[in-house]
Parts: C-alpha cells; structure tokens; sequence
C-alpha cells in the first residue's frame, strides 16, 4: 500500500508537469472533481484524478 490515496497542490503540479497557474485553472475549475479542501489545504483524490485523466483522454479520442 505504498501507492499515494491523496495528492498535495505540489505533487500534482509535479506529476501532472504544469505550471503553477495551469494547475490553479484546473483546481478552480467546477469541472475538476478530484480536488476537495479540508481547511485552506487543496488536494486531489489520486484514483479520481486517474479517472478524470481518462475522461479527458477519452473526449479527444472521439473528436
């Protein structure tokens, strides 16, 4: 069980290699469902970021 469940503002910016504002649009964004706030902290559901991923992924497949 060494694989992460929850991911801080950093370690998304850092796996998903965007920059400090792309990553600041996307946790903004009503569209983004892997983050929750648990007090002033934003951090982003590992498993619901992998399935966002493949939505995305999926969207452009079918264009």
């Amino acid at each position: 069980m060494d694989e992460k469940k929850v991911l801080t503002r950093k370690e998304f910016i850092s796996i998903m290699r965007i920059s400090e504002p792309k990553a600041q649009e996307l946790l903004n964004s009503k569209d983004f469902y892997p983050s929750f706030k648990v007090g002033r902290r934003t951090l982003i559901n590992a498993e619901l970021l992998q399935k966002w991923l493949n939505e995305q992924c999926l969207k452009y497949e079918n264009r």
